[in-house]
């Protein structure tokens, strides 16, 4: 999934961008976490990374277009952590590292930060 098919369901949707970003993630999580349980199968674990890179890449572009109204303190926060999964990213792809674990880890603690009050998320 690129960033103009995020772009496309921001559009078109009406949920608040909070539950997006949330559904976005998990989905992103999902496919991570099966190319996890699968560590032989190459293809699949490069196009999770490289997806879930794409999907933090759209997050820092709007964490730093002018109208985010996040506090400045937890832009610039978030937007170190998806400079942290870029090199997550290419560790994992040049074959530095075989784990995943942390790109998950940082996703689920996201999720569970965007989640709908009392909806148990992304344990």
């Amino acid at each position: 999934m690129s960033y103009d098919a995020y772009r496309k369901t921001q559009n078109v949707s009406t949920s608040a961008p909070r539950d997006i970003e949330y559904r976005l993630l998990g989905s992103v999580t999902a496919a991570l976490l099966d190319a996890e349980a699968d560590p032989n199968h190459v293809a699949k674990r490069a196009e999770a990374v490289c997806w879930n890179r794409e999907v933090w890449a759209a997050f820092r572009g709007d964490l730093l277009h002018q109208g985010n109204q996040l506090p400045q303190n937890i832009k610039d926060d978030l937007v170190d952590l998806s400079r942290w999964v870029d090199r997550e990213t290419a560790r994992i792809l040049t074959g530095n590292t075989d784990q995943l674990d942390g790109l998950i880890e940082v996703n689920k603690n996201i999720m569970n930060g965007l989640a709908p009050p009392n909806s148990g998320a992304a344990n």
